[in-house]
């Protein structure tokens, strides 16, 4: 089914709109996203310059429609009044610092229970790996509802006490928010979440006095840590899927070479380009088939 013209004051919580606007001239982080709740609702209906937008009834998630009353009673319509222009922003604002707050509430909550985890995830034991994947999910189907609420978020500084919690979900919401946008499958998403939620599991295995200083580190010092992306990713080792263990062990690498581990897109064969031609055969690699030609110039 085609895209459908839609006027603004009809939009419905539960639609997957495409806005025709200038990414600057709207606050949320795609053009293309589904209407989660009444405050995303209010944000489109609040935006001056919009008057008409498509909407794609395929990808929407509308309730369906209530089995009305064989014998309805005759009522009289009264109609409502339109909300003015500066009544809808100040309502849309409400809105988003309510679903802000809850969504503060919610990393707050899942930060302590990241730091209840560290002792299993650290180990590397079964437990931990199963209450992470639990939790990665959980991030990709409790944060990632409104965009513009979750770019707010991760600008926040948080508990400095939860810092590696707080880091480790700002990374899935943004890693699952990019991925959606690049329409990736269910199961492709899943993965993302996962591996962002794992990618620094390495800095848990170096020792203290390196992950705690304070003061900048040696040039040895330097080299243990940047040994914790290899860490990561031997942890779990064949128990993650391919595409999760080379999000950690190449999280620091850069196509151009650089990052580290050194070279790990540069190498001879084709580096990030083989990573994309096994998964063409069914082996795995980084990301899915049939982005690599998109992504294989992409620059560092």
């Amino acid at each position: 089914m085609s895209l459908q013209s839609i006027a603004k004051a009809e939009l419905r919580v539960g639609m997957y709109v495409e806005l025709p606007l200038a990414w600057f001239d709207h606050p949320f982080a795609s053009s293309k996203f589904l209407i989660t709740s009444d405050a995303t609702l209010r944000q489109v209906q609040a935006l001056g310059s919009l008057t008409m937008l498509q909407w794609d009834p395929e990808r929407s998630r509308l309730d369906p429609p209530t089995v009305s009353d064989p014998e309805p009673q005759p009522a009289v319509l009264i109609p409502k009044p339109v909300p003015s222009q500066r009544q809808l922003a100040r309502l849309a604002l409400k809105q988003t610092r309510t679903e802000l707050n809850r969504l503060e509430s919610k990393v707050s909550q899942l930060s302590r229970r990241i730091a209840d985890l560290m002792p299993n995830l650290s180990s590397g034991s079964d437990l931990g790996l199963a209450a992470a994947e639990a939790m990665a999910d959980e991030v990709a189907r409790d944060l990632v509802t409104d965009p513009g609420s979750v770019m707010q978020l991760v600008s926040l500084t948080g508990e400095q006490d939860h810092f590696f919690a707080r880091h480790t979900i700002n990374v899935t919401a943004l890693a699952v928010m990019v991925a959606q946008h690049l329409n990736y499958t269910p199961d492709e998403v899943r993965g993302v979440a996962q591996g962002a939620f794992l990618h620094d599991v390495g800095i848990t295995r170096l020792p203290t006095q390196i992950t705690r200083k304070k003061n900048r580190l040696t040039s040895a010092e330097q080299g243990v840590y940047e040994g914790h992306s290899k860490l990561g990713a031997q942890l779990y080792g064949e128990r993650l899927t391919p595409m999760v263990r080379e999000a950690i062990r190449l999280h620091h690498a850069r196509i151009d070479g650089s990052g580290y581990p050194a070279g790990a897109f540069s190498t001879a064969g084709g580096g990030l380009r083989s990573d994309h031609q096994t998964n063409r055969r069914g082996a795995g690699g980084l990301v899915p088939a049939r982005f690599a030609t998109d992504r294989e110039n992409v620059p560092g």
